[in-house]
């Protein structure tokens, strides 16, 4: 089945469900919306939303939203892993205060916002909703109110394979203990005394252990 047959029984099948006239407009839009994303004729991709449907990114960001809030939500295990992927295949700003990470997921965009507000970290001010910005900090407290994922000392057996000769390294394993959150085990590390620093590490620790 191509892309627009799949389209139209997509849309289809959602409009049969009810009685002709009683959806109102905006339910509409959003069943051709995900159909037409669910049929890949175009990309789950603010931009590629806003370009195919003459809008601009913030109102193809509020449509994606409302999808987004219909779905499965993303397990902690899961989300922490796209997110790390994300920032290592996109380009992430480092200011002195907070990391800039696009994101075009928009379920992982949820995630993250609903972890923010859950833990009241700052959720930082933008216009652009694909933009999340964390603090070092922020991105390790998220750590340790996730589910599935191990602690710093859990870690520990993992990283050595790959940093048993760095001096931080040495460190972490003569520090961290089995009740050290990794808010706690980055605050122990000497060397990590930089947001750039911070960031880096934790990445290649993250991209190692989950």
């Amino acid at each position: 089945m191509n892309e627009q047959n799949l389209f139209g029984k997509n849309v289809w099948k959602e409009i049969s469900k009810q009685p002709l006239g009683s959806l109102p407009k905006r339910e509409l839009e959003l069943i051709i919306l995900k159909a037409a994303l669910d049929s890949k004729l175009i990309s789950n991709h603010p931009a590629g939303i806003a370009a195919s449907f003459k809008l601009s990114i913030l109102k193809a960001n509020n449509y994606l939203t409302e999808i987004g809030l219909r779905n499965h939500f993303l397990s902690d295990k899961d989300a922490l892993a796209e997110l790390i992927l994300i920032m290592t295949q996109n380009e992430i700003i480092t200011k002195d205060s907070h990391l800039s990470v696009p994101i075009a997921n928009v379920n992982l965009r949820i995630w993250i916002e609903r972890k923010i507000a859950l833990i009241n970290l700052n959720p930082g001010e933008t216009t652009r909703k694909d933009i999340i910005k964390l603090t070092p900090l922020g991105l390790l407290r998220i750590l340790d109110n996730s589910s599935g994922i191990c602690t710093p000392y859990e870690a520990i057996d993992k990283l050595k394979f790959f940093y048993e000769h760095e001096p931080w390294f040495k460190e972490a394993k003569a520090r961290w203990s089995p009740r050290m959150t990794w808010t706690d085990s980055f605050a122990k590390l000497s060397e990590l005394t930089t947001i750039a620093s911070e960031f880096t590490s934790l990445i290649e620790f993250l991209k190692i252990i989950l």
